[in-house]
């Protein structure tokens, strides 16, 4: 038999009547002597069955709050995502003081340092851009800049074009919640495999990511990572993360995250194309044309899922079974004939650190 939570066994009207039981053959309505010398008490008592259900749930983290998640993580050793701002390029046709403050439409940013090209040469004009804000929303702003803190003389351009590093948000209770039960079930410590993922994740910029003993042999470790908008990490990114966990210029000495005597090569999952061909049925008046906006926004959202998937996956799958899936409900189409993936009418496998996006979507006539 389940056991009744104390709120719903110590109600108030479950209380008064168990009190009242004791007084057979007396009046017990309200406002005769026996209720009301009880009634004050039994609903003070019942507000402490309130509190005490509260401090049960708290003790177990499938019905732990938030701040006692937090408790509970501390005490497992568990890192918790904290929001971070995203950072940008920005692209100047000249060379912008560093500390400069920028607007782009909500949003304000301040030029942090000159980018470099893959020599460590300074790229003329391209800045590290970070948003004021932190979280994700900083992530969705792009477009033209208009200087707030000071005039740049001779400025004729001024744009952000990409995101470097995308911001991201607290983590959310849930996903805390999911990290503390499994915590009970997988050791992290030492620089496990376990660890090396977790500590990885922690990292700004970073949704995902894997480890496995890199070909090179005992004491090498390779880590892979997806960004936290779960696409290919840019180089400033991985170039981050790598100085974070093991700098190259003294790999394997310890001065980042993993210990001395680990040498850790950091690399970003690779996109690979997935071209889809559908045979279709469509509904009376209704054109390829006007169904293939949604099932292009249908399987964009389907190559995300599998994307947020990849770091729980040893390999992603691309399947026509599922395309089929996420496409029969799309408004005009009536059936779905044939699906072919990359011109073939077979699943496409990918490699353990490759990601899914969509390329050309046709139609099979």
């Amino acid at each position: 038999m389940t056991e009744q939570a104390l709120t719903v066994k110590y109600t108030f009207q479950n209380l008064l009547d168990s009190y009242t039981s004791g007084f057979p053959a007396v009046d017990k309505r309200q406002g005769s002597i026996v209720y009301d010398s009880g009634s004050a008490f039994l609903l003070e008592l019942t507000q402490y069955y309130i509190e005490l259900e509260k401090i049960e749930n708290n003790q177990y983290p499938d019905t732990a709050d938030r701040e006692s998640l937090l408790k509970m993580a501390r005490e497992q050793g568990i890192v918790i995502e904290t929001a971070t701002p995203c950072i940008s390029r920005g692209v100047f046709n000249l060379n912008v003081p560093i500390g400069s403050r920028w607007n782009q439409g909500d949003m304000n940013f301040t030029a942090r340092a000159q980018l470099n090209d893959t020599d460590g040469n300074p790229i003329y004009g391209n800045f590290e851009m970070v948003c004021d804000t932190a979280g994700t929303i900083g992530n969705a702003y792009l477009g033209p800049l208009i200087p707030i803190s000071q005039s740049i003389p001779g400025l004729a351009r001024a744009d952000l074009t990409e995101v470097l590093i995308p911001g991201r948000d607290d983590e959310d209770t849930e996903s805390i919640r999911e990290k503390v039960i499994a915590s009970y079930f997988t050791m992290s410590y030492g620089f496990n495999r376990a660890q090396y993922i977790s500590v990885t994740e922690s990292l700004p910029g970073v949704g995902g990511a894997k480890a496995q003993r890199a070909p090179t042999g005992g004491g090498t470790v390779s880590v892979q990572i997806i960004n936290s908008e779960f696409k290919a990490p840019s180089d400033i990114l991985i170039t981050e993360i790598q100085t974070a966990l093991d700098p190259v210029v003294n790999a394997g000495e310890g001065y980042g995250l993993v210990p001395i005597g680990h040498r850790c090569t950091v690399t970003g999952v690779r996109n690979v194309t997935i071209d889809v061909g559908l045979s279709v049925t469509l509904r009376e008046g209704w054109t390829w044309d006007d169904v293939l906006p949604q099932i292009e926004d249908r399987l964009d959202n389907y190559f995300l899922t599998m994307a947020k998937a990849w770091a729980d996956e040893p390999n992603l799958v691309v399947r026509g079974a599922l395309i089929i899936t996420n496409l029969i409900t799309v408004t005009g189409l009536l059936d779905i004939l044939e699906v072919q993936l990359n011109g073939a009418d077979v699943n496409v496998p990918l490699e353990f650190d490759e990601i899914p996006i969509l390329g050309a979507v046709t139609q099979i006539v």
